[in-house]
């Protein structure tokens, strides 16, 4: 071959890698512009109710959400009920978030806007969210800081160096613990009739009353009903146990509705075996109130919040 046909073909090949290029970076950019308007969690959203599994990572710790029955378990801490109203919010979000705009590119972006990687160990890591559906990954994207226009935040697919700005809260716990149902009991304090802790024993006539002890003696239950009125948890273990409790708070409603609150002592934690039944005189809708959610305690133990624990242990109808 001579000189001059060898720098023609040199001159078409250089020509052609450089249209290929081209085309891939047209292709590309006009990938990326086309996401807008578009759902951030398509892949999710396209295959519906057999999303099946989650996990939100961020630095120091995943929370793996898992499907079971139609309801949302927290993998991580024993397959216990993660919180109903946070999972449809969660959920709402993943379903409905679009990419609104596009941020400049800046080489400092990931930084800035927190968008670096939590499975990378770096600094200014965002949320890392997978979704699976029967044990294929369908999006995986990160979620940086809350833009100033509080209705965005910053977002990114992971391996993709696009930014933008989505709608949709993506304000999420990064605790597996600050997903369990909570408050785990929630004991109206006007619905309370009367309370049995250990011997002690107080009632009252009607919701405006005064409690008072078999001896005649009026009594103030308030921080016990504070407690009980939202009790939290911060753990879920499955497994009964043999010893005998510490205390058992015993709770009448009005309406026949009875709690059981059995506690145990472990490691200088408070754990409790919450029951419910009724009266032999119960409304039939607390009869039905029982048999739809005993299934969120049969069997189930929870640590309690320590800020409760001290006063489900400690208190005195006295």
């Amino acid at each position: 071959m001579s000189k001059k046909n060898w720098l023609v073909l040199c001159g078409i090949i250089i020509a052609c890698l450089m249209i290929a290029t081209w085309a891939i970076w047209l292709k590309q950019k006009s990938s990326s512009s086309d996401l807008q308007g578009k759902l951030v969690f398509a892949a999710t959203y396209n295959e519906g109710s057999k999303v099946d599994k989650i996990i939100i990572s961020a630095k120091g710790e995943n929370v793996i959400l898992r499907q079971k029955d139609s309801f949302w378990l927290i993998e991580n801490i024993n397959d216990y009920f993660a919180d109903f109203r946070l999972i449809h919010l969660f959920l709402s979000t993943v379903n409905n978030s679009m990419y609104m705009m596009k941020i400049p590119y800046n080489k400092n972006g990931f930084n800035d806007y927190g968008l670096q990687n939590p499975d990378e160990q770096n600094e200014n890591s965002g949320i890392l969210i997978k979704t699976y559906a029967d044990g294929k990954k369908l999006d995986e994207v990160i979620v940086g800081k809350k833009a100033e226009n509080k209705g965005y935040f910053y977002l990114r697919k992971v391996g993709d160096k696009n930014i933008w700005l989505v709608d949709g809260n993506f304000s999420l716990p990064t605790k597996s613990r600050s997903w369990l149902l909570n408050p785990i009991l929630s004991v109206p304090q006007d619905a309370v009739e009367s309370i049995t802790v250990a011997k002690n024993y107080i009632q009252r006539d009607n919701k405006n009353a005064y409690f008072f002890n078999e001896k005649g003696k009026k009594i103030t239950a308030e921080p016990l009903l504070n407690a009980l009125y939202a009790l939290n948890i911060v753990n879920a273990v499955k497994q009964k146990t043999n010893n005998e409790p510490v205390r058992v708070i015993d709770i009448i409603t009005f309406y026949g509705l009875e709690y059981i609150v059995k506690l145990y002592e472990k490691d200088k934690k408070i754990w409790a075996a919450i029951d419910l039944t009724t009266t032999s005189l119960p409304m039939s809708q607390v009869k039905e109130y029982v048999l739809e959610n005993s299934f969120l305690y049969d069997g189930w133990m929870f640590e309690i919040a320590p800020g409760q624990a001290h006063i489900l242990r400690d208190f005195r109808l006295e």
